[in-house]
């Protein structure tokens, strides 16, 4: 490429000196070649710049080959460097060829100590699933259990403080249809003890709020609720607990689970309260700033088992044999010789019928009671886990189970007509035994006096009518009772009234009431109600003419109703 550069040179410059040899020519030749020279000297300047760029281009090339010639040497050292690589790595993979037995050896001891790992990994993970379960089986070990109250029909709720009186009892009444009931309300004037039958119009108004019975079951089976429970659950972690878990039964001393199984079990926000009260069962939402060891559940006797745990009154307590006890007492007396053994025939017939009362339904063979409802129960939870069942009760065996077949309203009618003809033969032989005794005028007309009382009281059916349903209503001046055949004046507002009986139900408790509220003939509201239920409210914020109809029945389909009028001014 140089000598091409050279030779360009050259070139330029002979054509140079042939332009220079014609200077001696004529003067219009001379004019006629300025303009060439003009052009010869543009070329010969840009020759010039090219010869100085050619010329760069050459020391450009000359120092590019001088960083060859190193860039050669230094390749060269590389490639030694590489060489010696090769050479190293020749000899590494003949030692690599020479150890791959061992190394396929130290391979499966590796693919061996990955297995053994992840099998570790799975072992801790397990380990520390067991040390949170333990932990929770831990935090929710129960370490006490105590009832605090019940409720039930039966016997209500009795709670005094400081110790002094608690009954703690779950128990459901039950009884046979002997009316053919199969509903409630009705029309069916044989079903009824007391009043007079409802019309139809004021069986419609309940609209199908009814109660339905099966003829030939007991009545019960409507309505098996054995009350309610409340109870307190202390564990090693409250927060950790979970009632939800458990399982609530009721166990005797000997072990044995009663009848009864519960449902809706919560943490409760009931209010615990002291008294001696009849109280509907009620049902609470749990409450979130609430004790979270406090809970409540509803208690069921099967209707199946409602007679294994059955506690009759009418066999604990006989009213005939009574009857008959009270007349052999007079005779006791009669048979007597003097004061003093009149006396103590009478004492010693009075003790003997408290006996024959209270013997009736015990045993004194606590191994072998004969009413199992008399035997003395507790609360127990219980679980399963890992298979195995944890059960934890509590400390006292402080619960009765029973279910009560109760007095009817029909139980003292017959019984009342009875009674007051043995009354009758009673008063007369009474002042003829006793009457000598004493002055004989004063205590003859003394005992005609009270027997013709209790004779009168027996033929108007005083007791039948102590047992069925009254109406109490509040005033500004106490609490007064709604009476029959009159007609009550009341200021227009809301009657808070109360519908129970003279005994407070205890004798003979309602199944059902029915309460409904016509004005001037046309319905303002109409209500079943379960037979527990005594306090409900009367809309009488308008003025008119009112009739209140009071329709209960009781657990063998008997009726006892009542109609009243009130005014509101």
């Amino acid at each position: 490429m140089k000598k091409k550069i050279i030779n360009g040179i050259l070139m330029v410059a002979l054509l140079f000196a042939a332009t220079t040899s014609f200077v001696s020519c004529k003067d219009n030749v001379d004019d006629e070649l300025i303009p060439v020279y003009a052009q010869l000297a543009n070329v010969k300047s840009g020759l010039e710049t090219r010869i100085n760029e050619i010329q760069t281009q050459i020391n450009e090339l000359q120092g590019l080959k001088t960083d060859i010639d190193a860039n050669k040497v230094a390749i060269q050292n590389l490639q030694n460097q590489l060489d010696l690589l090769q050479s190293k790595l020749d000899t590494i993979n003949t030692q690599i060829q020479n150890l791959s037995g061992d190394i396929d050896e130290i391979k499966a001891e590796l693919e061996d100590m990955k297995a053994d790992i992840d099998a570790l990994g799975a072992a801790v993970l397990a380990l520390q699933a067991q040390i949170l379960d333990l932990y929770n089986k831990v935090g929710s070990m129960i370490t006490d259990i105590q009832i605090n109250q019940t409720i039930n029909d039966v016997t209500g709720t009795w709670n005094l403080p400081g110790g002094m009186s608690r009954l703690l009892a779950l128990a459901a009444f039950f009884g046979s249809n002997e009316t053919g009931m199969t509903q409630f309300p009705n029309t069916n004037e044989d079903a009824v003890v007391l009043g007079e039958a409802l019309t139809a119009a004021e069986v419609a108004a309940a609209n199908g709020q009814y109660y339905h019975f099966d003829t030939d079951n007991l009545l019960a089976q409507v309505r098996n609720n054995a009350g309610m429970i409340f109870f307190t659950v202390n564990s090693e972690d409250p927060t950790m607990f979970d009632i939800n878990d458990w399982t609530l039964s009721v166990q005797n001393s000997a072990g044995r689970t009663a009848p009864i199984t519960f449902s809706d079990v919560k943490p409760s926000s009931y209010q615990i309260q002291w008294g001696i009260y009849k109280s509907t069962c009620v049902d609470t939402d749990p409450d979130k700033n609430g004790d979270p060891t406090f809970f409540q559940a509803r208690a069921h006797i099967d209707w199946k088992n409602l007679e294994a745990t059955q506690f009759d009154i009418e066999k604990f307590i006989d009213l005939q044999d009574i009857a008959k006890d009270v007349k052999a007492l007079y005779e006791n007396v009669k048979k007597a010789d003097d004061n003093d053994s009149k006396v103590n025939a009478f004492i010693n017939t009075i003790a003997q019928i408290l006996v024959n009362i209270y013997s009736g339904n015990m045993s004194g063979n606590n191994y072998d009671l004969k009413n199992p409802s008399w035997s003395a129960q507790k609360l127990v939870l219980s679980k399963e886990v890992d298979g195995v069942t944890i059960k934890k009760g509590a400390a006292d065996y402080d619960l009765a189970v029973s279910s009560v077949a109760p007095l009817s309203y029909n139980s003292f009618w017959a019984m009342e007509d009875a009674l007051a003809e043995t009354a009758d033969e009673v008063k007369d032989d009474a002042k003829d035994t006793l009457g000598g005794a004493v002055d004989s005028n004063r205590f003859a007309a003394f005992i005609a006096a009270c027997g013709n009382k209790i004779i009168k009281s027996l033929k108007n059916h005083g007791l039948t009518k102590a047992v069925a349903p009254i109406v109490l209503y509040n005033t500004t001046d106490g609490i007064k009772l709604l009476r029959k055949g009159k007609t009550k004046k009341v200021n227009a507002g809301i009657m808070h009234i109360n519908v129970t009986s003279l005994t407070e139900e205890l004798l003979v408790p309602a199944l059902a009431k029915y309460v409904a509220l016509f004005k001037d003939g046309q319905k303002v509201s109409a209500t079943v109600y379960p037979g527990g239920v005594q306090l409900m409210d009367l809309d009488l914020t308008k003025a008119g003419n009112y009739e209140l109809v009071v329709s209960a029945v009781d657990y063998y389909g008997f009726v006892c109703n009542n109609k009243y009028t009130i005014t509101v001014e």
